[in-house]
């Protein structure tokens, strides 16, 4: 199937042309975004883990594993099973659901590179 522009329109963002099907360029820019937000998340949970902050640790975790780890789950354990999870995480449930929610508690900042494709117009 070849790709065409979206809306037969030659949309751009972050200077990409949108596609749809999505082009192997914007597939190459959504890995960039992935891994800065994933080297972002990671460092907030390391800064949490070395401020001994639980609170904080358990709500990235959530963020991340979109389920809250109980009072039985010991902190090593909820940070191995949120940066498994984030490895595997697909580009759209960061774009939806983890980054927004680390955002507006301030934990991350944003990142030069926003994701492509995924905006309705």
């Amino acid at each position: 199937m070849e790709a065409y522009l979206y809306k037969n329109n030659a949309m751009q963002d972050q200077g990409i042309t949108i596609t749809r099907p999505w082009s192997p360029e914007m597939y190459e820019h959504n890995a960039r975004v992935m891994t800065q937000r994933r080297r972002a998340t990671r460092l907030a949970m390391e800064a949490a883990l070395h401020a001994g902050d639980e609170e904080e640790v358990r709500y990235i975790a959530r963020a991340i594993c979109a389920v809250q780890h109980g009072q039985g789950y010991r902190i090593p354990e909820i940070v191995s099973d949120a940066l498994t999870t984030l490895d595997a995480m697909a580009g759209y449930w960061m774009y939806q659901e983890t980054w927004p929610a680390l955002l507006e508690r301030g934990i991350v900042q944003p990142t030069q590179l926003e994701f492509v494709g995924y905006r309705e117009t």
